[in-house]
């Protein structure tokens, strides 16, 4: 019996320790791609208890302002997180991949109602790393 017991710790999975959201918590300046071209786009995220939320603006080539929400979705445990957006034009997913240190994420955004994924990208203001320039054509 003891045998089967030191078995049975030997094949039980670690558990997976949630890395905390803080490290994503900031204003991030970027791109997104909104009505075919490259926009930019401030994200701010916060985080409260174990949840991640925030806002973002972008900017049409109208000039435009265009103001947004996000809720948080889940965590994996790491450096991605999905979100929900929401703003003017309607709502839907996004999903980010954020850098070790919180950084910079890189991410897509679609519509609830379209299986269209388009680019979402930003870098903490105060970084030191170089905000990505929205004049680049999409390819």
């Amino acid at each position: 019996m003891l045998r089967f017991a030191l078995l049975l710790i030997l094949f039980i999975p670690p558990v997976a320790i949630s890395e905390p959201l803080d490290r994503f918590a900031g204003r991030y300046r970027g791109c997104a791609v909104s009505g075919g071209e490259w926009v930019p786009i401030e994200t701010t995220l916060a985080v409260s208890g174990n949840r991640l939320s925030g806002s973002y603006i972008f900017i049409e080539s109208s000039g435009r302002n265009v103001n947004g929400t996000i809720i948080f979705e889940s965590h994996d445990g790491g450096d991605s997180v999905t979100l929900q957006w929401r703003d003017l034009y309607g709502e839907g997913s996004a999903a980010f991949d954020f850098t070790a240190d919180g950084s910079r994420f890189d991410g897509y955004w679609a519509a609830e109602s379209s299986e269209s994924r388009f680019d979402w990208n930003g870098v903490r203001i105060g970084s030191g790393r170089t905000i990505p320039d929205c004049r680049t054509p999409i390819s």
